[in-house]
């Protein structure tokens, strides 16, 4: 069957290419990233960021704290990267994506952006955050994610739709959030931050898949406090429907930016449901122009009278039967 792909963009929107980011690479799986690199004002911070997401393979990473004002994109290192600042170099979220891929995205504001891309079977609606920190101001909070719940409902119905980046939240393993939250976080309980990001979570049937992978410590904490403490603040959210789609989430703590943050990597699997590929069968075709022949009309009419059940079959069969 032909998948349609709706190109449809609202106005306020950056576009830069004709169509949705496509994928060039022929494996199933690819590899989608979030990292808060602390700031990339510095000399050469393209080329390092670049090598390193080559040498993992990835074809596109949600970037936050990169400190540049405003809202542009630029090429390097066979990477694009569209950035959404504020007025002064703090904050600031980015996508930084493959070359060969074309891009279409949103600018919000220095904690926010959106992407949207063209997937193996459905489009992908990713949108980048960095929420306030545990000791911010409950109302910027509030904002904060009410600002993400509006950008969430612009998602197209039909997309995957991806939350990712750096939360500040802490998830724990208490049974009662399940299944939002899965068995293996690097904490036992649940902040503040981490409740409302469950709350948001649950309010759109959507799951923490940073907390469902069985993976050592090592390989689970996002970030090293300046006392050398690690947690787990950086997390991945999918949509219910989709959730399958990702297949892990883990750090490479060999990835250097000069950021207390590691990289998270999520590895991605778009399938298919048992229900799309029931309702895009292809329906089986009759040659109805065959029964304008005499002869095949007698030998069509002489089997389906074989097939049928004759009077005193029916006669005997129950209802359900001749049903």
């Amino acid at each position: 069957f032909r998948i349609v792909i709706v190109s449809g963009v609202r106005t306020n929107a950056v576009l830069c290419s004709g169509r949705s980011v496509e994928f060039t690479r022929g494996s199933r799986d690819w590899k989608l990233g979030t990292w808060n690199c602390r700031s990339l004002n510095f000399d050469l911070s393209n080329r390092i960021l670049s090598n390193e997401l080559r040498v993992r393979g990835l074809e596109a990473v949600a970037l936050q704290e990169v400190c540049w004002k405003g809202k542009d994109h630029r090429e390097y290192g066979g990477y694009n990267m569209y950035w959404s600042g504020g007025d002064t170099h703090e904050l600031g979220t980015a996508f930084i994506v493959l070359g060969e891929m074309t891009k279409r995205w949103w600018p919000v504001n220095d904690r926010m952006c959106r992407l949207r891309i063209k997937g193996r079977f459905f489009n992908l609606s990713i949108i980048n955050v960095h929420s306030p920190h545990m000791g911010s101001d409950a109302d910027d909070k509030d904002a904060f994610y009410e600002l993400l719940d509006r950008e969430y409902r612009k998602c197209p119905k039909h997309d995957v739709k991806i939350v990712i980046g750096d939360l500040n939240a802490q998830v724990g393993q208490e049974e009662e959030f399940r299944p939002v939250i899965g068995r293996f976080s690097a904490h036992q309980q649940t902040n503040e931050n981490g409740l409302r990001l469950i709350d948001f979570a649950t309010s759109r049937n959507m799951a923490i898949r940073s907390t469902f992978f069985q993976h050592t410590s090592l390989y689970k904490y996002t970030w090293r406090s300046p006392n050398d403490t690690e947690t787990q603040i950086d997390h991945v959210l999918i949509d219910g429907r989709h959730f399958s789609d990702i297949i892990d989430v883990r750090t490479y703590r060999g990835a250097d930016i000069d950021s207390d943050h590691y990289l998270v990597v999520a590895k991605l699997r778009q399938r298919l449901s048992e229900v799309n590929k029931i309702r895009y069968r292809r329906p089986q075709r009759y040659n109805l122009e065959r029964l304008k022949d005499p002869e095949v009309a007698t030998q069509y009419a002489r089997e389906l009278e074989a097939a049928l059940p004759d009077e005193g079959e029916l006669a005997e069969a129950s209802l359900e039967a001749c049903w």
